[in-house]
C-alpha cells in the first residue's frame, strides 16, 4: 500500500509545484499554412516557455496576471514578438504565423540517442532538412543514406538499409504516419535495399532512435524509424519536377477545390533509371530485366476546426528485376526472376481537446509482397498484411509534467510459400542436389500494445522519463512488459547530459514459428538498452556530441543440431560515437562523425558467437557544402567504413555423384573485406525567375573510382577468385524546377 501512495505522489508532485495559467494556440507557415513543428515560444522577462508539437500547437503554463512579451523563433523563419494580456484563471488562445526566411544550410542540432531530418528547421532534436537532402553530396535525395552518416549508423557500402547501434536492419521499427512499413527499401535484390520508398519532397519530419527509446514504440529491438509526412499547400497551387540520368520525380500540391485554406492535397511520383546506370557498367549482360523501381504517394488533409484535423495518407511502390542464371554457369534454369510491391493507407485525425489534451488516433492498413522465382523449380513468395487501430494521448499538466499514453490494437497476416536451397554460405555454387527448405504456411494473429509515459522536470536543470509498455500476441499468449527510464540534466547552459535505459521486445516472423521450420512455442527476442550522451556548444558554431551504448540480447533464435530450433541465442553490442558539427555558418556548413561498434551475436546456424554480417567496428563520414556565392554550391561527402566480415574457404573436396566441387569453409565471419571508402562531389546551381526556380547540378559518385569489394566469385573448382565490386565512377546531371 506504501507503494502506491509513493507511486502517486510521484506522478503529481510536479503537478503540485507549478502554477497553471495558460497560453495556448498554433503556429503556421504564412507562405502556405502549414502548421510548423519545433517553434520555440519563449517570455524572456518570465523566463518560461514551450515548443509547439507535430500539428503545430503548444502549451505555455505558470503565466502571471498582466501583459507580457513573448517570442515565436525557428530556424529558418523571422521571429514574431508578440505582447500577451493574460488573466488570473483565464485561457488566452493565439494563431501565429511566422515568415519563411532563406537560409544557406540546415539546422544541425543533434540530441544524444535522436537522429531526425525535418521539414523545416525545426526543433533541437533534428539533425537536417528534408528540402537540403538533395543537396547534400552521395544520398541521391535518399533519407537512409543522409542517416547513415550519423554515429553508430552504419550501411553497408552504398545501399540504403541502416544497422543502428549493433542490430540488424530488420530490428528497427519503420511508420509512417503511424501506418507500419513491410519494408522501407526499393530493389532489395541488391542485397537487403538499394534506396528509400519515401521521397523527401512529401516528408514533414523523420526521427530516428537509435537507443533507449521511448515506451510509445514498441516489437523493436534495436531503433525506430518515425517518419511524417507533410500537407499540401493550403492557399495554392504549384509543383515541382526533378530530372536526372538516375530518376525521374513529379510534386503536385494545393488546396482542394472549394477548401481553400481548409483543405489540401499532395501527390508525388517517382521512376527509377537505375537501369540507364547499369546499361553502362560490366552487369549490363547479367539482366534480362534490368533493376528498376516506380513509387507513388499521396495525402489528403483537411481542417475541420481550428482544434481537429482529418488527413488521408497513402504510398505504393513496385521493384523488378530479371537476373540471366545462364551468365553464371548455373544450371537450375534460365532466370532469376525477383518482384515486390508495397501498399499503405493510414486515416489520422489529429485533436487539440480543450486546451491541455492531444489526441492523434490512427487507422490504418498496410500490405508486403514479395515474389523471387530462382530458376525452373525453385522459388519464394510471401506476403504479410496489417491491419491497426492506434491512439495516442499527450496531457499537458503543466509547463513540468506531460503524460503520455495510448494503445495499437492489430490483426497481422503472414503467408509464406517457399521452395529454397540451402547453401552454407553465400559463396557457395548453386547445384541442383542442395537440399532445399520447403513451407507452405500461413498465419493470423491479433496483437496488443499499451504505454504510459511521466515526463517531468523534477528540478529545474533536470527531466525524468519514466515509461512502461506491455504488449500481448493473442495467437501465442505471450505477455510482455517493457519498462523504460529517461533522465537529461542541464549541466549548463551550453552543456547537457543524457542517459536511457529500457527492455524491449520482438515477435519472432512466421517462418521461425512454423512446425516445418522453426518452432511454434519460440518467445519473444528481448533486448536491454543502456545508453548515456553528452551535447556542447563550442565558439565558433560547433557542436560537440559524445554517445555510449551497450546492448545485451537473448532469447535469440538459434538452430541447435541437439535441442532443435530454439531461444537460446544469445549476444550483445556496444560502442561510441562522435559528432562535431558546424551549423549556421556563413559558406561552410557541414559535419564530421566517426563511429566504433562491436557486435556479436550466437543466432541460426551459429550456436557459437560470431560477428555477424553488420560488424562495421570502424566508420567515419565527412560531409561539408561551401557556398561559392548566393547561387553557386559545392559539396563533398566522403565516407571509410571496416570492411564487413565474411567466411573463408579453407579447401575443397569433389564430389563424384554430382560432379561437383564442394567447398569446405573455414570458422564463420572470420575474414574480412577490404576496407569501404568513397567520395562524391556535387556541384550545385540555382537560378531564380519571377514565378518559379530552376536548380541544376551535376554530382560524381565514387570521384577516385574506388574498387570497393562487394563480394567474392569463384570458378568451378574454387581455385580462383575474382572480385565483385560496387558501382564505379558514375557522373550525374539533372535539374530540379519549382514552379
Amino acid at each position: 500500500m506504501k507503494n502506491r501512495y509513493f507511486i502517486c505522489i510521484l506522478f503529481i508532485l510536479p503537478t503540485l509545484l507549478y502554477a497553471t495559467g495558460l497560453l495556448v494556440g498554433e503556429v503556421c507557415d504564412r507562405s502556405n499554412g502549414e502548421p510548423l513543428v519545433g517553434v520555440n515560444i519563449t517570455s524572456p522577462e518570465l523566463d518560461i516557455g514551450a515548443a509547439t508539437d507535430k500539428n503545430g500547437r503548444f502549451v505555455v503554463t505558470g503565466i502571471p496576471a498582466g501583459t507580457h512579451t513573448f517570442e515565436f523563433s525557428m530556424i529558418g523563419y523571422k521571429t514574431e514578438v508578440r505582447k500577451v494580456l493574460t488573466e488570473d484563471g483565464k485561457t488566452k488562445t493565439v494563431k501565429i504565423f511566422l515568415k519563411p526566411e532563406r537560409i544557406s544550410m540546415p539546422e544541425i542540432i543533434v540530441t544524444p540517442g535522436h537522429y531526425g531530418i525535418s521539414r523545416a528547421v525545426d526543433k533541437p532534436e533534428q539533425v537536417l532538412a528534408v528540402q537540403e537532402i538533395k543537396t547534400t553530396p552521395g544520398t541521391q535525395g535518399d533519407m537512409f543514406m543522409a542517416l547513415s552518416t550519423m554515429p553508430a549508423v552504419a550501411a553497408q557500402g552504398p545501399a540504403a538499409p541502416i544497422y543502428v547501434q549493433g542490430g540488424r536492419s530488420e530490428e528497427n521499427l519503420v511508420l509512417l504516419d503511424q501506418g507500419w512499413v513491410a519494408s522501407a527499401f526499393h530493389m532489395e535484390l541488391g542485397g537487403g535495399g538499394v534506396y528509400s520508398i519515401f521521397n523527401p519532397a512529401i516528408l514533414r519530419e523523420v526521427n530516428l532512435y537509435t537507443g533507449g527509446f521511448g515506451a510509445e514504440y514498441g516489437d523493436r529491438l534495436s531503433a525506430v524509424l518515425d517518419v511524417d509526412t507533410r500537407d499540401g499547400d493550403y492557399n495554392r497551387l504549384h509543383s515541382s519536377t526533378a530530372l536526372s540520368n538516375t530518376f525521374a520525380e513529379e510534386v503536385l500540391e494545393g488546396p482542394l477545390p472549394g477548401t481553400k485554406g481548409k483543405g489540401s492535397f499532395l501527390i508525388s511520383a517517382r521512376r527509377s533509371f537505375f537501369d540507364l546506370i547499369i546499361s553502362f557498367t560490366e552487369f549490363s549482360e547479367d539482366f534480362k530485366v534490368f533493376p528498376n523501381y516506380y513509387d507513388l504517394a499521396g495525402k489528403l488533409s483537411y481542417r475541420i476546426s481550428a482544434n481537429q484535423k482529418l488527413s488521408l495518407t497513402g504510398l505504393w511502390a513496385s521493384d523488378n528485376a530479371i537476373l540471366k542464371l545462364s551468365n553464371f554457369e548455373v544450371n537450375v534454369g534460365e532466370d532469376e526472376d525477383w518482384y515486390s510491391d508495397k501498399a499503405l493507407l493510414s486515416l489520422g485525425l489529429n485533436s487539440l481537446v480543450g486546451t491541455n489534451f492531444v489526441s492523434q488516433f490512427t487507422l490504418s492498413a498496410s500490405r508486403g509482397r514479395y515474389s523471387f522465382l530462382l530458376g525452373d523449380y525453385w522459388f519464394d513468395k510471401q506476403e504479410k498484411i496489417v491491419l491497426a487501430t492506434r491512439e495516442d494521448i499527450i496531457w499537458n499538466i503543466s509547463s513540468a509534467q506531460k503524460l503520455k499514453t495510448g494503445f495499437v490494437l492489430d490483426r497481422r497476416f503472414n503467408s509464406i510459400d517457399m521452395k529454397m536451397p540451402k547453401l552454407t554460405n553465400p559463396q557457395e555454387h548453386l547445384r541442383p542436389d542442395l537440399p532445399v527448405s520447403q513451407l507452405d504456411t500461413s498465419l493470423g494473429s491479433p496483437f496488443i500494445g499499451v504505454y504510459l509515459i511521466d515526463d517531468w522536470r523534477l528540478l529545474n536543470p533536470l527531466t525524468i522519463e519514466l515509461g512502461l509498455r506491455s504488449d500481448y500476441s493473442f495467437e501465442f499468449k505471450e505477455q510482455t512488459i517493457s519498462p523504460r527510464l529517461a533522465a537529461a540534466w542541464q549541466i549548463r547552459e551550453n552543456l547537457i547530459l543524457r542517459t536511457g535505459w529500457g527492455i524491449y521486445h520482438q515477435v519472432p516472423p512466421l517462418m521461425e514459428l512454423s512446425e516445418e521450420y522453426g518452432n511454434p512455442d519460440l518467445l519473444s527476442r528481448r533486448a536491454q538498452h543502456y545508453v548515456a550522451g553528452i551535447e556542447s556548444e563550442l565558439p565558433a558554431r560547433l557542436t560537440l556530441r559524445m554517445e555510449g551504448f551497450y546492448k545485451k540480447f537473448d532469447r535469440l533464435p538459434i538452430d541447435d543440431s541437439v535441442l532443435g530450433f530454439n531461444n537460446n541465442g544469445k549476444g550483445y553490442a556496444y560502442g561510441s560515437g562522435l559528432l562535431v558539427q558546424r551549423r549556421l555558418a556563413e559558406k561552410l556548413n557541414g559535419w564530421f562523425s566517426y563511429s566504433y561498434t562491436i557486435a556479436r551475436r550466437s543466432e541460426y546456424d551459429y550456436t557459437d558467437t560470431i560477428s555477424p554480417d553488420f560488424d562495421l567496428p570502424h566508420r567515419i563520414n565527412l560531409v561539408a557544402t561551401y557556398d561559392l556565392s548566393p547561387t553557386w554550391q559545392l559539396g563533398i561527402k566522403w565516407i571509410f567504413s571496416t570492411g564487413r566480415p565474411y567466411t573463408p574457404i579453407d579447401s575443397v573436396n569433389f564430389d563424384p555423384i554430382s560432379k561437383s566441387y564442394i567447398p569446405i569453409f573455414g570458422k564463420p565471419n572470420s575474414d574480412r573485406f577490404p576496407p569501404y571508402h568513397q567520395l562524391d562531389i556535387r556541384l550545385l546551381k540555382e537560378w531564380r525567375f519571377s514565378s518559379w526556380t530552376l536548380v541544376t547540378f551535376l554530382e560524381v559518385l565514387n570521384a577516385y573510382n574506388r574498387q570497393n569489394v562487394a563480394d567474392y566469385q569463384w570458378n568451378d573448382d574454387y581455385t580462383e577468385r575474382t572480385v565483385q565490386t560496387y558501382l564505379p565512377l558514375i557522373p550525374s546531371i539533372g535539374i530540379i524546377a519549382k514552379f
